[in-house]
């Protein structure tokens, strides 16, 4: 096995060392440009471009052929074999830098060797043909024209001209053509290797062999003469002059003698009869717009206006070339005597339409043709440049607003106009909208109505451009009320609403309700004129305290400035602050006449920032937390309903002796926050329903009565409320009432229909409730009145609220 490998190493080295000593030569070998120039390498033949892979080292002949003369010499060029193509020899080169002017050379391949190429000139047959044959064999216009030999015109192809078919080399790249047809003939288009342009000068790339036709045919002569002589006639909207004195034959060599002539080609042929003013060689079926600039006028200042041309067509007409070559068309435009005629407005500057054109001319004034037909109207009403409105009154040769005639003679007509009285509403700034008589108009509004109409203008007090932005309505310097009545007068009147700007100082709290802002100057909603300067105080309520400004304010006083350059907004932030007013501890069903609360009952303590939200706890046991909130009296802790930041229901250690006591109030975190209330043995309460006026009372059913349910006249009825006084038994505070027994209230209570006493059947405490009592008295049979009724309770000379309840 070791044997062999060591064979299979030798072998591959030997392979490698023979390619290490056979470097070869990648050459390009190739003609530039690349047409289709022919080259031989080693012998044979080869076109536009070959690469060759060459051993290094050995020697090969590039040669470009050229075919050797009668002489010894050899030709230039090389031609195609269909004898189409010329390719000059420009030399060779090589990528190395060396040039040959040899056509037949040797090099040796080397890997630095590239490529060899020449530089070949190539130049194409090109056939001149001519369409109309037979043509004179010559571009000299001069020379005599053999018989039946037709001189149609001549080419120019590059730079050489041609008269009849002709053969020719002429160099690759762009050739200018260009075709000149003499009189009596028309150039229809070249037909290129068989295609077609209607161009008689073109420009044409030529990069092979290429047939040049150039298509000329019989043309249909047209002469144009006027009537006076010598006038200008339009032909393809070009002025064109006309011979000054004609003889009307229409035979084609007729021609008569030109004063003066246009020839075509320059130093016309002697055996060509050239065009004279006016006349022209169209192409037989071709269409023209013909007519005659008008006014025009004879060498003494005589005026002519163009009337039509002699086969009847007007100015503007198209005309058709006929196909009847052999006979000269001759048209002759007609003119008439003209006159002027102007037409002026009073006041000057108002439209008028001409022949129902109804432009704003620069002027009326017109050179009109005797006996021919016109239209002149003023319009019923129009505007001038300034806006304002005239209506037509007459034309001061008493005719109608439109008048159709015939020209006589000269004519100075004037359509007198008079003006409607006018009113311009505008406003500073411009671009608002004022209501005008109903509708909105963007200013300037402008209104023309007879003399003694009225106008209803309003403008708007208010204009808003963003919910922030706004003009505000200022007067009209006459007046300050935005609406007027105008009644419109002979002459112009302009009102002008004035308005300013003014911008929202938007006042913000966080939170919202600790806050009253008080702005200075004083605003109604909040807006204040641009720029102007507004003091502005944050005035903050009980239960908060201030902490910094937000916004366009800053600091950390609660007072601040702003210009109102622009929309502001301000921000109070605020941080809160435990608060009970004077008399924020009341019985919880209501405010009673003398404001003190009973020992067991259910107490309402108000204020701000008291809680960080609300929270209800369980109801049997009452808790004495809720929400981190706890409140005492002395050293006890009182059984808490529930909580929030402005109110807490709690109910009164029914061991309390009457007399003045303070309240604390503690939110975990926050300072605590001390109220006083008195306790009176008596201080009854009667709860409404729902926050309604509305008692909280109940049939003799337990339903609850309510407007819809209301009381019936001798039906029990069941009252509730708190603060009664003492019972035959002391309850556990915080806890259900459970007893059904020794619950009865130990004073004197009374019930009161407005001044009617109601001795009641019953009063105690509610059964499963905590704080609540209840009287149950019957409804007087012969009770009067409407319902709802009023009632309230008294115990011990202790009078309770008011509250309502229906009666049926």
């Amino acid at each position: 096995m070791k044997k062999l490998i060591a064979t299979i190493g030798l072998l591959l080295t030997g392979a490698l060392s023979a390619q290490t000593n056979t470097v070869g030569s990648s050459v390009r070998v190739y003609a530039e440009p690349g047409v289709s120039a022919r080259f031989m390498v080693d012998g044979a033949s080869y076109f536009g471009s070959q690469t060759f892979t060459w051993p290094a080292g050995t020697r090969h002949v590039i040669e470009f052929p050229l075919k050797l003369r009668l002489d010894g010499t050899t030709e230039t060029f090389q031609e195609s074999d269909d004898k189409q193509s010329k390719f000059g020899f420009g030399g060779w080169q090589d990528s190395q830098g060396t040039s040959y002017t040899k056509n037949a050379i040797t090099v040796v391949a080397d890997p630095m060797l590239k490529w060899v190429k020449t530089t070949v000139t190539a130049t194409y047959r090109v056939s001149v043909r001519f369409s109309a044959f037979p043509v004179t064999p010559s571009c000299d216009p001069n020379l005599p024209i053999p018989q039946d030999y037709l001189r149609t015109g001549f080419v120019i192809v590059g730079s050489t001209c041609f008269g009849s078919d002709t053969d020719t080399f002429l160099n690759a790249g762009t050739i200018q053509l260009q075709a000149i047809p003499f009189p009596g003939s028309v150039f229809l288009g070249w037909s290129i290797n068989g295609g077609t342009s209607v161009s008689a000068s073109r420009s044409h790339t030529l990069n092979g062999p290429t047939t040049i036709a150039a298509q000329f045919t019989q043309s249909k002569r047209v002469q144009f003469l006027t009537d006076p002589p010598a006038f200008n006639v339009l032909v393809d909207r070009s002025p064109t002059p006309t011979s000054e004195r004609f003889q009307p034959d229409t035979r084609l060599g007729a021609n008569p003698t030109c004063q003066s002539n246009l020839n075509l080609p320059p130093n016309p042929p002697l055996t060509i009869p050239v065009l004279c003013y006016g006349e022209f060689d169209f192409i037989p079926g071709s269409r023209h717009t013909i007519g005659a600039t008008s006014p025009q006028y004879t060498r003494t200042g005589e005026m002519f206006v163009f009337d039509k041309f002699s086969n009847g067509q007007a100015d503007n007409s198209v005309l058709t070339a006929s196909t009847n070559v052999a006979e000269r068309e001759i048209l002759i435009a007609k003119f008439v005597p003209g006159v002027n005629a102007a037409f002026l407005t009073s006041p000057a500057g108002l439209k008028l339409s001409i022949d129902n054109r109804d432009t704003l001319f620069l002027n009326y004034n017109f050179a009109w043709g005797i006996g021919h037909t016109h239209t002149v109207a003023a319009p019923a009403e129009q505007r001038d440049a300034n806006d304002r409105r005239w209506t037509f009154k007459n034309w001061s040769n008493n005719g109608t607003a439109s008048q159709t005639f015939t020209v006589t003679g000269p004519m100075r007509w004037t359509a007198v106009y008079e003006a409607l009285p006018q009113v311009i509403i505008t406003s500073s700034p411009s671009g608002l909208s004022i209501n005008v008589d109903g509708r909105d108009c963007q200013t300037p509004c402008t209104v023309d109505k007879a003399a003694g109409t009225q106008v209803s203008i309003l403008a708007g007090k208010h204009i808003a451009l963003t919910p922030q932005t706004r003009y505000e309505f200022q007067g009209w310097g006459d007046s300050e009320s935005p609406a007027r009545l105008i009644t419109l007068e002979s002459d112009r009147q302009v009102l002008v609403a004035q308005y300013r700007l003014a911008h929202q100082l938007a006042s913000y709290g966080e939170p919202a309700n600790g806050v009253t802002f008080v702005s200075e100057p004083v605003s109604a909603d909040g807006f204040y004129p641009a720029d102007s300067v507004v003091k502005v105080k944050a005035e903050i309520r009980n239960g908060f305290k201030f902490k910094r400004w937000d916004g366009d304010l800053s600091g950390t006083y609660n007072q601040g400035t702003v210009v109102m350059t622009s929309p502001r907004t301000v921000l109070a932030k605020l941080d809160r602050v435990p608060f009970i007013p004077p008399a924020g501890i009341r019985n919880a069903a209501g405010e009673t006449p003398d404001m003190t609360v009973a020992p067991g009952s259910i107490i309402a303590i108000l204020g701000e920032s008291l809680a960080p939200s609300y929270e209800a706890g369980r109801t049997n046991p009452l808790q004495q937390t809720l929400a981190n909130v706890t409140v005492r009296v002395g050293d006890s802790l009182l059984p808490l309903l529930w909580v929030s930041p402005t109110e807490i229901r709690a109910q009164v250690l029914s061991t309390l002796p009457d007399g003045e006591h303070e309240l604390r109030v503690r939110w975990e975190g926050n300072p605590e926050v001390v109220g006083k209330f008195t306790i009176s043995r008596n201080s009854p309460g009667l709860f409404n329903r729902d926050n309604e006026q509305v008692a909280l009372a109940t049939h003799e059913d337990g339903s609850q009565i309510t407007p819809q349910s209301p009381a019936r006249r001798g039906e029990m009825v069941t009252l509730y409320g708190t603060g009664f006084g003492p019972y035959e038994r002391t309850l556990v505070d915080g806890f259900l009432n459970t007893l059904t027994v020794g619950t009865a209230l130990l004073d004197r209570l009374e019930v009161y229909v407005g001044e009617r006493v109601i001795q009641p059947e019953y009063s105690g405490a509610a059964l499963s409730e905590i704080g609540v009592a209840l009287t149950r008295f019957r409804v007087p049979a012969d009770m009067t009145g409407e319902a709802p009724q009023e009632f309230r309770v008294v115990v011990n000379g202790k009078v309770s609220n008011t509250v309502l309840i229906p009666i049926e």
